[in-house]
């Protein structure tokens, strides 16, 4: 789903310390929905491991692989406390891309292009949701596919909201 959507170029002057956002919806089983936004940040700008030296000796291929990748992690209360990384961070929480490509699916700039990177994917999983609908002949399927609509249409409310504030709180700065 989230492959048909337009991913973000990475910023030129990106650099240890950068921010991108990401932002998720979700809804839970008692019938409350939340948003989510999440901040990624750049924690370092390297080689892969191993890659110039094997065993502490300069490998052959070292002039060749220039390779450069950006480590990103999520910032969040397991991850981040009390103004320090955590010494063990979960898989989850990584990412890695090659320096000059493309940041990872989901994740951007602004926090305002991730909130309508959320909303266009919700928008298509509720046309999805609403032809699967129609195509169910099964009856506990046709309630599920129910259920799921009906959840991403508050999802979809709630991130257009979000929006809006994010929208008045960048006027209200400038």
């Amino acid at each position: 789903m989230r492959d048909q959507l337009k991913r973000c170029k990475q910023p030129k002057n990106i650099r240890v310390g950068s921010c991108f956002y990401s932002c998720s919806a979700y809804s839970f089983d008692d019938g409350t929905s939340t948003v989510d936004l999440d901040e990624w940040v750049v924690r370092s700008i390297r080689r892969k491991r191993n890659s110039q030296t094997i065993f502490g000796i300069k490998s052959h291929l070292a002039d060749f692989n220039t390779t450069k990748y950006v480590n990103l992690a999520r910032k969040t209360g397991y991850t981040w406390n009390k103004g320090k990384w955590a010494k063990s961070i979960r898989d989850i929480d990584l990412k890695q891309v090659i320096l000059g490509g493309f940041l990872p699916c989901g994740i951007y700039t602004t926090k305002l292009a991730a909130v309508n990177d959320e909303i266009k994917s919700t928008v298509s999983l509720i046309e999805r949701a609403k032809q699967a609908v129609l195509e169910t002949d099964d009856e506990d399927g046709l309630k599920e596919w129910q259920q799921d609509v009906k959840d991403s249409e508050k999802e979809l409310k709630l991130l257009k909201g979000f929006k809006t504030r994010l929208k008045n709180k960048s006027k209200a700065v400038k």
